[in-house]
C-alpha cells in the first residue's frame, strides 16, 4: 500500500512538472519579439530615423553567447538612438548577454562624450529588458513610451522580466598588452616633472598639466578592422591604390617615459600598429607614421587638454604618408602658420570639475595652410545642405571648446576639396574620423580633387563611390582608439558593402 502511494505521488508530481513546462513554453510563445521591436520603432519618438543595420550588427555586440541573433536599428551618427533585439539560445544566457550590452553602452558613451556630448544623457538612461530568451535595448529621449511598450510586453507574457537601467561598464576593452612607448631609433627621452600621474577614473589620466586618453589594444577589433580594409582593397584592386594610415594617440607618443613604466594597462602602440598591419593583405599599402612621430615627440604634437593631435603632429604623419606614396612633402617652412590661443578640449571639459589644473594650461592650436592658395572646399552637413568653407578657419573668437574646428570644417559627413593648381586630374578619397581633419590641409596640395568621407555620418557605398569618382588613391586615416572601438568599426562596416 505504501509503495502504491509513493507511485501515485510520483505520477502526480511528474504531471505537475509537465504542465509547468508546458505553461512556461506558452508564456514565452505569448511574446512576439518582432512585434515588440516594431512597436518600439513606431510608438516611440527618436531624434533620427532608424534603419536596420543588417549582418553588421554583430560588430556592435561582440562576444555574445554562441547562437545569439541580433536585430539592430540605428540612425545618423550624430545621434545615439538605437533599438536592438538579442535573441539568445536560452534565457539563462541573459546575464552574459547583458554584460555585452553594458560594454556596448559604455563604448557608446565614450564616443559620444568625445564628439556629441549632448547625447550622453540619453545613453545613461538606456532601457534594457529581458523576457525569456529575448533581450531588448532602447536608447531614446522618449523613455516614457519606450517603457510603456516594454511593460505591456512584459505583462502580456505573464512573466516577470529582468530589467536593467544600464550604466556604463568600467572596462570596454579586453586584456591589455604591456606598456611603455617604443623609444628605438632617435626618439628623444621624455620625463615628467612630478614623477606621478592623476587618474580621473574616466579613462583619462593627467601628468603634470597634460591629460591623456588611455589606450588598450584589442586584437579582435583589429582583426575586423583589417578585414574591412582588405575588402575595400580587393574591391578596388587594379583601379585605386588603398593606403591605411594608423594614427597613434598622445599616450603612445608623448607620455613621459617614467610614467609609461609605472602606468598599468597601457598598450604599446608601436606593437599595436605592427600587429594590425600584419593582418592586412598585400593589396593594402600600410603607412606607419609612429617612428617619425616618435622622432619629434619633444615637440607640440598633441594637445594638453584634448585627445586630438595638433597641426604639427598631423604634419609628421603626412610626411610618412608622402614617403609611402613616393611624393615630396611640402615643408612647414613653405606654409603659412596660424596660431589660435585659448583652446580647452574634451579632456578638460570631462574632468575639470574634479581637477581644475588643466584650465591653467590651455592649448594653442597650430594650423598650417595649404601652399596652394587657390585650393577651396565645400562640405555637406547632416541635413544635406552644402556650404563653401575655409580649409583653415579663423577660430580666434570662437568658444574655447571649438577651436579644433579650425581644420577642414570639422566633422561633417562629406566634403570636397578642389585645387586648380594641380592640373593632372588626380583624385583621392579620404575615410576618416576627427583626427583626419588636421591632415586634410596638407593633402590638398597633392590632388586636383579630394573627397573626404566621415564614416560615422556618411551613408553610402564606399567601393562604388570610389569607382564612380575614378579615384587614384583611397586613404584610411584612422586613429588607434577607433580601431579598438566595436561601435566605430560597426559604423565603418556600414559603408563597405
Amino acid at each position: 500500500m505504501k509503495t502504491m502511494s509513493v507511485r501515485i505521488f510520483a505520477l502526480a508530481l511528474a504531471l505537475v512538472l509537465l504542465f509547468s513546462v508546458a505553461g512556461c513554453a506558452k508564456k514565452e510563445a505569448d511574446i512576439d519579439p518582432k512585434a515588440v521591436v516594431q512597436s518600439l520603432l513606431t510608438q516611440v519618438q527618436y531624434a533620427t530615423e532608424l534603419s536596420a543595420v543588417g549582418e553588421n550588427a554583430v560588430l556592435y555586440f561582440p562576444d555574445l553567447p554562441q547562437g545569439t541573433t541580433i536585430e539592430l536599428y540605428t540612425g545618423s551618427g550624430y545621434f545615439a538612438d538605437e533599438v536592438a533585439l538579442l535573441t539568445l539560445p536560452k534565457a539563462s544566457d541573459g546575464s552574459a548577454a547583458m554584460e555585452v550590452v553594458k560594454k556596448h553602452l559604455a563604448e557608446l558613451r565614450n564616443q559620444f562624450m568625445n564628439y556629441v556630448p549632448e547625447e550622453v544623457g540619453k545613453i545613461d538612461n538606456a532601457i534594457t529588458r529581458q523576457v525569456g530568451p529575448y533581450l531588448f535595448l532602447c536608447i531614446t529621449n522618449d523613455t516614457k513610451n519606450a517603457n510603456q511598450v516594454l511593460e505591456h510586453m512584459s505583462e502580456a507574457s505573464n512573466s516577470k522580466p529582468a530589467t536593467s537601467e544600464s550604466q556604463p561598464a568600467p572596462d570596454v576593452f579586453s586584456s591589455p598588452t604591456q606598456t611603455s612607448p617604443d623609444s628605438a631609433g632617435n626618439a628623444p627621452t621624455l620625463k615628467s616633472k612630478s614623477g606621478t600621474y592623476h587618474d580621473y577614473g574616466t579613462g583619462a589620466i593627467r601628468v603634470d598639466g597634460t591629460a591623456f586618453e588611455q589606450y588598450t589594444y584589442v586584437d579582435a577589433a583589429a582583426e575586423v578592422y583589417a578585414g574591412l580594409v582588405n575588402k575595400v582593397a580587393q574591391g578596388l584592386k587594379g583601379e585605386t591604390k588603398v593606403y591605411d594610415l594608423a594614427i597613434p594617440t598622445a599616450i603612445g607618443v608623448v607620455l613621459p617615459d617614467d610614467i609609461a613604466e609605472i602606468l598599468p594597462s597601457n598598450s604599446n602602440q608601436a606593437e599595436a600598429i605592427e600587429t594590425l598591419f600584419a593582418k592586412m593583405s598585400d593589396d593594402v599599402i600600410t603607412v606607419n607614421c609612429f617612428p617619425n612621430m616618435m622622432a619629434h615627440r619633444n615637440e607640440y604634437l598633441y594637445f594638453h587638454t584634448d585627445y586630438h593631435w595638433n597641426g604639427r603632429g598631423a604634419y609628421y604623419a603626412y610626411e610618412a604618408l608622402c614617403k609611402a606614396m613616393g611624393v615630396e612633402p611640402i615643408s612647414l617652412d613653405e606654409r603659412t602658420e596660424k596660431k589660435f590661443d585659448g583652446f580647452l578640449g574634451v579632456l578638460y571639459w570631462q574632468n575639470s570639475g574634479e581637477d581644475p589644473i588643466l584650465k591653467e594650461n590651455p592649448d594653442t592650436v597650430y594650423a598650417y595652410y595649404p601652399k596652394s592658395e587657390n585650393a577651396t572646399m565645400k562640405y555637406t552637413d547632416q541635413d544635406g545642405n552644402t556650404y563653401d568653407w575655409e580649409i583653415i578657419s579663423d577660430v580666434s573668437d570662437w568658444a574655447a571648446s571649438t577651436k579644433y574646428s579650425a581644420f577642414a570644417g570639422a566633422d561633417n559627413p562629406y566634403a570636397v576639396f578642389t585645387n586648380p593648381d594641380v592640373t593632372d586630374g588626380s583624385v583621392c578619397v579620404v575615410v576618416k574620423e576627427s583626427y583626419g581633419n588636421a591632415l586634410l590641409p596638407y593633402l590638398v596640395d597633392h590632388y586636383s580633387t579630394i573627397y573626404e568621407i566621415d564614416y560615422r555620418y556618411w551613408d553610402g557605398d564606399l567601393i562604388s563611390f570610389t569607382k564612380e569618382k575614378n579615384a587614384d588613391d583611397l586613404i584610411f586615416a584612422n586613429n588607434l582608439t577607433m580601431i579598438g572601438s566595436n561601435f566605430l568599426i560597426g559604423k565603418l562596416a556600414n559603408i563597405i558593402k
